[in-house]
């Protein structure tokens, strides 16, 4: 197949820029995945500071009780010592021992609790700066690879002119070639095939399997030319190929690193393109591993088609060959064609 030298600029051109804009758009994605990331460690560090304030102060209004109740104990005590006199200094004195073991046992659970929040703190500090420390090294990594993007693609941008002009010198040669060739073969050509299919049509009456006979013959001898002045050389042409245990394959055109598998028709079914599609082509390397290192296109071929069924299979990607009013075969080539 081929496609004009505007096409092929305006292709790769295209390809080139989704390409950057992908990698912005990659960029952009990270970029938002580590900010979502550092406000919702923030929110969580944030969450953590509440619940120890929450707990600092629960603990203190948890002290502020106890000393009351210290306190209310204390003075009840001083109230039964005024109403009983008979209590001895020795009861005093236990009741003293006891209030300071409490208000020991206070102070040291005060001091373990700020000691827990202080390594808390210290905790979610360290976590912090060492989130920093790998957004840094990311956002370093990405615009390294950016910058390295970039140079890939000045220097392929280069290379593809090059090679684009040379491509475009060589297409001119061959163009001209093939134009002149095409010119004498169908001269030759539209005088025999016409009084081949008048003399075909009138012996055969327009029987289905006999015009399907024509309609294979008819491709068959025109698909070199036909598919030489699309741009594809062609160096033989295969009529009904077959290989054991599969169906038949009806016209197969190829040249050194090339094939092109048509499937033939007298009138063309919505059937027929899907059979040929989902089974029969998929199965064409399977059935001649010879062609496992060629580009194989599809194609179909009928001799009455009309132009909606055309532009569907060009859009589906596959060739049609037609036959036109001058008695020969054409073919019409998809933008994007199918590629085994």
């Amino acid at each position: 197949m081929a496609e004009s030298f505007d096409d092929s600029l305006k292709r790769l051109s295209d390809q080139l820029i989704r390409s950057s804009e992908e990698f912005d758009r990659r960029l952009r994605e990270e970029d938002e995945r580590a900010q979502k990331s550092r406000e919702e460690f923030d929110q969580r560090l944030r969450k953590q500071e509440e619940q120890a304030q929450k707990s600092r102060e629960e603990f203190d209004q948890r002290l502020r009780e106890e000393d009351e109740r210290a306190q209310k104990s204390r003075e009840e005590f001083d109230r039964r010592l005024r109403k009983q006199e008979e209590q001895t200094q020795k009861s005093r004195e236990e009741f003293d021992r006891r209030l300071r073991e409490e208000d020991e046992r206070a102070q040291k659970s005060r001091e373990e609790f700020n000691q827990r929040l202080r390594k808390q703190e210290e905790q979610a500090q360290k976590s912090r700066e060492e989130f920093d420390r790998r957004l840094q090294e990311h956002k370093e990594q990405t615009k390294q690879s950016h910058e390295a993007f970039q140079r890939d693609l000045k220097a392929s941008q280069e290379a593809f002119d090059r090679d684009l002009k040379a491509s475009q010198e060589a297409f001119d040669r061959d163009l001209k070639a093939s134009r002149e060739e095409w010119d004498r073969y169908l001269k030759a050509s539209q005088e025999h095939n016409k009084q081949r299919m008048d003399e075909l049509n009138k012996a055969l009456g327009g029987i289905g399997n006999v015009q399907g006979e024509i309609a294979e013959d008819l491709f068959r001898r025109n698909a070199e030319a036909a598919l030489k002045h699309y741009g594809i050389p062609v160096d033989a042409v295969h009529h009904h190929l077959k290989a054991p245990g599969m169906r038949e394959y009806d016209v197969v055109a190829v040249n050194g690193s090339e094939a092109v598998v048509f499937e033939i028709k007298n009138k063309l079914r919505p059937n027929d393109v899907e059979t040929f599609l989902r089974t029969q082509l998929p199965q064409f390397k399977t059935a001649f591993p010879q062609y496992e290192d060629y580009t194989v296109y599809g194609g179909m071929g009928a001799l009455v088609i009309s132009q909606e069924q055309e532009a569907e299979l060009c859009a589906l990607g596959l060739f049609v060959l037609t036959q036109g009013e001058d008695g020969i075969a054409h073919v019409k080539g998809p933008k994007n064609p199918i590629v085994l």
